[in-house]
């Protein structure tokens, strides 16, 4: 016999391994009534693996049932969680109603003949199901068995919606094999157990690479050719694989002992650890694949909406300078009152209305200097005057428009006189009479520094290398017309031959439009918006560099990866500490095995230890957290300003989190102190300890608006720190769950048999009955954060305390109707001898 359990204890037991942790766990998130601390027996954490076990099922069964009740109502908010999203499919949400139901049968001990039946049935028909449709969406196909018969005629990005993603269905397989694996697991065939948590980590693995998709903002295969998984998808697999793995660990047998089974336990937990890293890894290479491309096109459409906006704003410049030299143009008495001026030199009045007119456009802003030509090309009139002559390009084209007779705008152009840049309009001006004799011509001359180059220039939003360029072709080169952001005297003196065919530039004068990439005159790369200037020699680059463009991802990757390295930091540390007190505590238990006795001493011993190892995990735990916060405000400061609202969110999102996971850990101590730390009872005056805790809430009090009503209340045996968490916790919730209207609260105390009976009334949104057994459950919550802040304890922590003095505690409420909370401590006892109160 002694040979046979020797051999047995030498093969490697994997199947103890996942019920060692899924016990570990029960030990921390199950604790017992009066001392979470103490070890629990065998058949108790049994019972609260197969509760961990239905609640998980039951979750992944839950998310299914919704999601087929939004196809029977007609109702997508039920298949998607949100508008617009992806919703779960039918045949998706029938799988995981009998996944769920399957292991929620199977978690029984000792499982029944029947339960296996079904687990093994819906196990196998569920993955060759999954298989068939996997194989099915790899080849392009879809079967429309697949709707269950319901109308869906959606589709997202091309993709039909209603059939199962290729990513589900594979998940399925997996979720079906460890299944088949568990129920199948034995003593002698442990290998299946070891496939059992495997698959089940995969499952695992797969929803948290979906769900960190979601949460980083592209779904999983989201503008691809197959369906992405549904975000209800992706908590119902989270939901089904912690069953599954559990399950697994259920199944599996007893949990190991020693030394050997706490090193095969803490290898598995460091599978799950690198299962989680490479989760991470895998969603942050996809996420950042896709951060890149939305980056890249939101810059295009950036910098596509700049460019139409300054192509729109030049069009229209052009046509209000062409209205102004159409004012001049056949106009009658204007050029009657240019006929007698220059026909008749001596003429005042004529001068003098021809310079009312001239000083009038010169006023113009748009307007550098305003000049009359006579039919010869000769100055006649200028406003204002100046004796910088005209440029004999200007001149030679007055004499060819004079003879057509039409308006002609002269480009960008150098006045070899003064080196200065300008625009100029040409009005022919022409005799009113039939004989349509030709006067001369008037000069609009325009100063592109005044607005033209400033408005070019000017970008809408901050940045640090984007610009505008205006070029035009001349000859084989492209000349830009005008003053760059990184190079000085530009404006016609700069070319670029028209050969260099990789400059954005060159592209717009070859006939490119729209989006294009490339090195611009500096040789540096480039996004760029190329647009043509309709009715002009004017071509427009919206530009800027690449490296900038794709900065906000670098920024983002840099901080994720920081984030993750924290993470995972913080995880090797608790893996070490829970191995390292595996360990120790294996080594303990096996001890006390082989002696057959467990004394007071060593009970005693184990409870401090215990005690110890949750105090100095949840400080350890803590630790991470802290880094996680001020990693993450620090970077917020060093990159204030340089990060979009996308990753200020995500941003927010992390500090949001660890804060609360620091609320939560500070929560579940102080729930573990209440039994731990507390203080001997003695007689206490429960009025100051109210006192004590209006203190500590007369911010709130002040804020809210609140009326606390304190009735005279008695000295009674209690731990006077604890009474006063008790009030304030209660007067707290009434404060925090009383909407619409000033809190008021009522406090007050009445004897019965030996006992106070003390109660806390409010006039808040109340409860309804069938809640009530729920509220003093730990963790448990009947609204949102967002609706009400908190953790989930607070209630369970005062449950401990009246149970720690012996007493009972309850509610009395209706929904809208205020609540009324009750509990009951002992009275003051008085020894009789010396009569001293006690």
């Amino acid at each position: 016999m002694e040979k046979i359990l020797r051999k047995q204890a030498s093969k490697p037991d994997v199947r103890r391994v996942g019920r060692g942790l899924a016990m570990k766990l029960v030990d921390e998130l199950v604790p017992p009534t009066r001392n979470p601390y103490v070890n629990t027996s065998e058949e108790n954490k049994k019972r609260a693996t197969n509760g961990l076990v239905r609640a998980c099922a039951t979750t992944a069964a839950g998310f299914g049932f919704i999601a087929l009740l939004g196809w029977i109502l007609e109702f997508p908010l039920l298949t998607s969680l949100g508008p617009g999203w992806i919703p779960m499919a039918p045949s998706t949400a029938l799988l995981f109603l009998l996944f769920g139901a399957a292991v929620f049968f199977c978690a029984g001990t000792p499982l029944g003949r029947g339960a296996y039946r079904i687990g093994m049935a819906i196990g196998s028909a569920g993955a060759l199901v999954a298989l068939l449709l996997l194989v099915l969406s790899l080849l392009g196909m879809a079967l429309p068995a697949e709707r269950l018969g319901f109308a869906i005629a959606q589709t997202l990005n091309g993709a039909p919606v209603g059939h199962m993603s290729p990513l589900t269905a594979l998940c399925f397989v997996l979720a079906g094999g460890s299944l088949l694996a568990s129920l199948g697991s034995s003593p002698d065939r442990p290998w299946k157990a070891t496939t059992g948590f495997v698959l089940a980590c995969l499952v695992i693995l797969a929803s948290t690479v979906f769900l960190l998709s979601y949460l980083f903002g592209t779904p999983v295969l989201y503008g691809g050719k197959f369906i992405p998984p549904a975000l209800t998808t992706s908590l119902a697999f989270a939901a089904l694989g912690a069953g599954l793995y559990l399950l697994t660990a259920l199944r599996s047998g007893a949990a190991g002992e020693g030394d050997a089974a706490s090193q095969r336990a803490s290898r598995s937990v460091v599978l799950v650890m690198m299962f989680v890293a490479a989760g991470l890894i895998a969603a942050g290479y996809l996420y950042f694949q896709r951060h890149d491309q939305d980056v890249r096109r939101d810059a295009e459409q950036k910098l596509t909406a700049i460019a139409e906006l300054k192509r729109s704003e030049l069009v229209a410049y052009r046509k209000e300078r062409l209205a102004d030299a159409s004012i001049f143009s056949r106009n009658a008495d204007f050029a009657a009152l240019v006929q007698r001026a220059l026909d008749h030199p001596g003429d005042a009045q004529a001068r003098a209305g021809l310079r009312a007119w001239l000083d009038k456009f010169a006023a113009n802003p748009h307007y550098d200097r305003v000049v009359l030509l006579d039919a010869q090309g000769a100055v006649r009139m200028s406003a204002p005057d100046s004796s910088v002559p005209i440029s004999a390009t200007v001149a030679r084209r007055a004499a060819e428009l004079l003879r057509s007779g039409e308006v002609g705008l002269q480009d960008f152009y150098r006045n070899e006189h003064d080196q200065r840049i300008y625009l100029t309009l040409l009005v022919p001006i022409v005799e009113a009479s039939a004989s349509r004799r030709a006067l001369g011509t008037l000069l609009l001359q325009m100063d592109p520094a005044t607005y033209l180059y400033p408005y070019i220039r000017r970008w809408p939003v901050p940045d640090r290398s984007s610009e505008t360029l205006l070029v035009r072709r001349d000859g084989d080169d492209v000349l830009f017309l005008n003053e760059l952001r990184f190079r000085d005297n530009t404006a016609l003196s700069l070319r670029i031959p028209a050969s260099n065919t990789e400059t954005p530039s060159v592209m717009a004068v070859l006939g490119r439009e729209g989006i294009v990439a490339g090195a611009d005159y500096r040789g540096v790369p480039v996004l760029a918006s190329v647009l043509k200037v309709p009715d002009s020699p004017w071509l427009l680059v919206a530009k800027t560099d690449i490296a900038e463009v794709l900065a906000p991802g670098q920024e983002v990757l840099w901080l994720t990866t920081g984030l993750v390295a924290v993470l995972l930091l913080g995880g090797i540390a608790v893996v070490a500490l829970i191995s390292r007190q595996q360990r120790a505590l294996a080594a303990e238990v096996a001890a006390r095995r082989r002696a057959l006795a467990i004394t007071a001493r060593d009970l005693a011993r184990s409870n401090a230890d215990l005690e110890q190892f949750a105090y100095v995990a949840s400080h350890d735990l803590q630790e991470p957290l802290r880094m996680v916060v001020g990693y993450v405000q620090l970077l917020d400061k060093r990159l204030a300003g340089k990060l979009d609202a996308d990753t200020r969110e995500f941003m927010a999102f992390a500090v949001d989190g660890a804060l609360r996971m620091q609320a939560l850990i500070q929560g579940i101590l102080a729930y573990s102190r209440v039994s731990t730390r507390g203080a001997t009872l003695d007689p206490v005056d429960s009025a100051a300890a109210l006192k004590g805790a209006l203190d500590l809430l007369a911010t709130r009090i002040a804020e809210t608006g609140a009326e606390i009503d304190a009735q005279p209340l008695p000295r009674v045996m209690a731990d006077r720190t604890q009474l006063a968490q008790l009030f304030q916790n209660l007067i707290g919730n009434a404060l925090k769950f009383c909407k619409d209207r000033a809190p008021r609260v009522r406090v007050a105390a009445a004897r019965e048999a030996g006992w106070w009976r003390f109660s806390v009334t409010d006039n808040g949104i109340g409860i309804a009955p069938e809640y009530r057994a729920q509220l003093f459950v730990i963790f448990k919550r009947l609204h949102t954060r967002r609706e009400y802040p908190g953790t989930g304890i607070g209630l369970a922590i005062c449950k401990r305390i009246v149970e720690r003095h012996g007493g009972d505690i309850g509610i009395e409420s209706a929904p809208d109707g205020g609540a009324l909370f009750w509990f009951t401590l002992p009275e003051e006892k008085i020894q009789e001898a010396g009569g001293r109160r006690q």
